[in-house]
């Protein structure tokens, strides 16, 4: 099922009353699925704008009883997914915020980029998180993109951020980092979106 779901969703392709049967049987089975396959649903559903409510609620209840089965990668689909469908979900974020915040070298450049982005998308501010980011992205700033940069700037805007002088080592690097990547000409940095990849 979420294979299939997942196929549709990298085909652009939205077949909502098959979606939406999904949703229903995750809901009422979501202890039979295994965390990846959760993760690539709700993926998958945030991709194609599915939004059902009643699957996400109960996804978002359930979830951080499981939190230790999924991996970073699962962690960041699953919010980039919440962004995307506008759904926040309280409990939840601030469970991930506490996760995120306690394991950040765990993280990809890839997985901390695109939930710092899907916490954007729903202005969930954490102020922890943010401290932790700000502290853990100076030593790190080679491995990210432009991109990556870019969407971690939207969610410090969008949390709010103004404090230019707390951490002006942090804005130093990624801005030398972020004008390095443009005059190499890496591609596709903007504002539109992030890269998710499931693994």
């Amino acid at each position: 099922m979420a294979n299939i779901a997942y196929a549709l969703a990298m085909l652009r392709f939205k077949h909502a009353a098959v979606l939406e049967a999904f949703c229903e049987t995750a809901s009422a089975k979501l202890h039979a699925f295994k965390s990846q396959e959760l993760s690539m649903l709700l993926y998958s559903c945030g991709v194609l704008r599915l939004r059902h409510d009643a699957f996400l609620e109960e996804a978002c209840s359930r979830i951080p009883q499981r939190f230790v089965e999924f991996s970073e990668q699962g962690v960041a689909n699953i919010v980039y997914a919440l962004g995307l469908l506008r759904f926040a979900h309280r409990p939840f974020l601030s469970t991930v915020c506490c996760h995120f915040a306690d394991s950040l070298h765990e993280f990809s450049a890839q997985g901390i980029s695109n939930t710092a982005y899907g916490l954007g998308l729903l202005s969930f501010r954490d102020g922890r998180l943010v401290r932790e980011l700000c502290r853990h992205l100076p030593s790190r700033c080679a491995e990210f993109s432009a991109q990556h940069l870019v969407n971690i700037a939207f969610a410090l805007c969008a949390f709010g951020f103004r404090q230019p002088h707390a951490h002006p080592r942090s804005s130093a690097r990624a801005a030398r980092h972020i004008g390095q990547r443009f005059y190499l000409g890496e591609p596709r940095c903007g504002w539109g979106g992030a890269v998710v990849i499931v693994q």
